[in-house]
């Protein structure tokens, strides 16, 4: 009799009806959220631009142009850096489709975890059969006494 933990989804319908993934409200609204953080992203370019600016007239370097260039970067990188990242990221989970490599770990710790319990379920019916038919344990005799 082969031990079957975990329905496969085919089997019992868990489809629910009317559902599509790219339909909901949820995967649209983190699309318009993933798209707004990239557009923030964007829109950083220009006022890191103007921020580099500001802080290179104010300094009297040989090579205005490279420290401006690099307080560019670096300002757009700290600033507007992690508003880029996670809108990809963002975006990148709602356009991948969903794959189910996550579930081989749990359907195998399922299945030992059920293993484990039928095999303790076994014991304690046989230690229930054996006790009926064991006879009370006697101790050590008492030597000292009369």
């Amino acid at each position: 009799m082969p031990l079957e933990l975990i329905p496969r989804p085919a089997a019992s319908g868990s489809r629910k009806r009317g559902y599509s993934k790219g339909k909901s409200f949820a995967t649209y609204s983190a699309r318009v959220f993933g798209a707004a953080l990239i557009g923030i992203a964007i829109w950083g370019v220009w006022i890191s631009k103007d921020v580099a600016r500001l802080a290179g007239d104010g300094g009297v370097a040989t090579g205005k142009h490279s420290a401006s260039d690099a307080a560019f970067f670096l300002i757009w990188l700290v600033v507007f850096g992690p508003f880029l990242y996670f809108g990809v990221a963002i975006l990148r989970s709602t356009f991948t489709h969903e794959g189910r490599a996550w579930l081989i770990p749990l359907r195998v710790f399922t299945y030992i975890v059920g293993l484990r319990a039928i095999a303790e379920m076994r014991r304690r019916n046989s230690v229930k059969k054996t006790d009926s038919k064991v006879l009370p344990m006697s101790g050590p005799k008492n030597r000292l006494g009369p």
